[in-house]
């Protein structure tokens, strides 16, 4: 055998210099396969990050919100972070097959070309009625799109992935614009009796449930700009709100990724806690489940010791940290969220039966919808598998909690909303993080040793952007009240 290897090695090492014909052996048969993108795969590679740490399982946000202390090495627990990449969100890279590689929005826009173009539809259309493809990456781009601006306010949107070398910032104000007519427009776009899409993870493909989260979706955008343009956010939350396809009122609905139990797609939350243990449930939190006796407290953190939960402290230096750290004696994140199969929650029927209560505060719905504030903790026990009736009736009873049955006092209502938002989306730091600049419920203090920093109301630009687009980046800084600084609040947080 090794003699074969040397003889051929030899052969093809003289023979090199010399043409052959080899005639159509190298002219591949099909020009579509590999030479255009296939939207299986691309849509696997932007759903297998849509609940990853671009978004929901990013611990920052969750760090500001204090779900969370460092417990080694505090950067963002003390908001040492100014500045923020979005390179992974827009990823100019090439598009290619290849499941690890494009970034999702890339990936997203690519589907529609893709789905668009006559030349390469018809190719497309292997994996899935072309308008259905369409309709979810739009629903993808807006979801991807919402975060983004929600972290830093104005941003290229309009010319963004479009080749132009020095995209403009687009307002955030219209960018929620843009946002709510891709999300009216996909729901409508679908052809609900079509064949499911091939490689979509998140929902398999399955146009009603991608109705329902693109309602939901809108509805809380809507929610989310209440402040700042109160009759357009009626308006499109009514109309997400009646649409005929519904919205995801019920843990049945909940848009919730299936992470399996291996290494390749497990839950990021198993990741951050493989081999390292820099990261706890803060004391905050834990307190304030622990003093209202929630349930919820079982599913969210480990134990301490026997029949006790204690978080970590928030916002100490490193010093002070590391050794009050060093007796081992705090609570870790729970197992049902850091478990490789734990499900990634997007959306969530408590979340929405909130934002119905907070829509009845409003006046936006009628007043006995407000009704939907205990329906939403019930959900939410629910979700967590800690549910149990008499517990549940004496948590709602709760002076903290109770909200009675009228509105005559409707900013203790909305702390308390706010409250169970709080409670009811951890770990869900960035979507948190958004109700809580738009709430100011629940009352946090600043890290204690900060040094007076108030916590972060926005990312601060990438620290390249004054280098790659200077000319757009200095003219969106000079419309900020205060600069490109984390304490500059975004369009809507008012």
């Amino acid at each position: 055998m090794k003699f074969i290897y040397t003889a051929l090695a030899f052969s093809l090492l003289f023979s090199s210099c010399k043409k052959y014909d080899f005639g159509d052996i190298n002219t591949n048969p099909d020009p579509n396969v590999k030479s255009i993108p296939n939207t299986a795969e691309l849509f696997t590679n932007v759903t297998r990050q849509i609940a990853g740490d671009l978004t929901i399982s990013d611990a920052t946000p969750g760090i500001y919100v204090q779900y969370f202390s460092e417990t080694q090495y505090p950067g963002a627990s003390l908001y040492n972070i100014s500045r923020s990449d979005w390179t992974d969100y827009y990823a100019l890279r090439p598009v290619t097959t290849d499941l690890f590689l494009g970034g999702v929005l890339e990936s997203s826009y690519a589907i529609i070309n893709l789905n668009t173009d006559p030349s390469t539809a018809p190719a497309a259309a292997q994996n899935g009625s072309n308008k259905n493809q369409i309709a979810i990456a739009r629903i993808m781009k807006a979801y991807f799109f919402s975060i983004v601006t929600d972290r830093w306010g104005d941003i290229p949107y309009s010319e963004a992935l479009t080749g132009a070398v020095s995209p403009k910032y687009d307002k955030q104000m219209d960018i929620y614009t843009d946002l709510f007519k891709e999300l009216t427009e996909a729901v409508e776009q679908f052809e609900t009796a079509s064949t499911t899409v091939k490689g979509e993870l998140l929902f398999k493909g399955d146009p009603l449930k991608w109705k329902r989260f693109a309602n939901s979706l809108r509805m809380i955008l809507a929610m989310r700009i209440s402040n700042a343009d109160p009759a357009k956010a009626r308006t499109q939350f009514l109309a997400a709100y009646n649409d005929p396809a519904g919205w995801i009122d019920d843990n049945s609905k909940n848009a919730a990724f299936p992470f399996l139990n291996n290494r390749n797609f497990r839950n990021p939350w198993n990741e951050k806690i493989d081999q390292r243990d820099d990261l706890a449930p803060s004391n905050v939190f834990i307190d304030t489940l622990n003093a209202l006796s929630d349930r919820r407290i079982a599913a969210y953190a480990t134990q301490a010791s026997p029949g006790v939960y204690r978080g970590a402290p928030f916002g100490w230096n490193q010093g002070a940290i590391q050794t009050w750290a060093s007796n081992n004696l705090y609570s870790r994140i729970g197992t049902k969220i850091t478990a490789m199969d734990a499900p990634g929650y997007l959306v969530t029927a408590a979340q929405m039966q909130l934002v119905k209560a907070e829509a009845a505060l409003k006046g936006w719905i009628p007043v006995t919808e407000i009704s939907a504030y205990n329906f939403a903790i019930r959900q939410s026990w629910e979700q967590w598998g800690v549910y149990d009736a008499a517990a549940f009736t004496s948590y709602i009873n709760n002076p903290r909690v109770n909200i009675g049955t009228g509105l005559g006092d409707a900013e203790g209502i909305k702390r308390k909303i706010g409250l169970q938002k709080w409670i009811s989306l951890y770990p869900n730091g960035q979507e948190e993080w958004s109700e809580w600049r738009r709430l100011n419920y629940p009352t946090l203090a600043p890290a204690r040793d900060a040094g007076g920093v108030a916590i972060p109301k926005r990312m601060g630009y990438p620290g390249n952007e004054p280098t790659l687009n200077g000319a757009n980046y200095q003219s969106q800084v000079a419309t900020m009240p205060g600069g490109d600084t984390p304490n500059t609040p975004v369009w809507w947080d008012k």
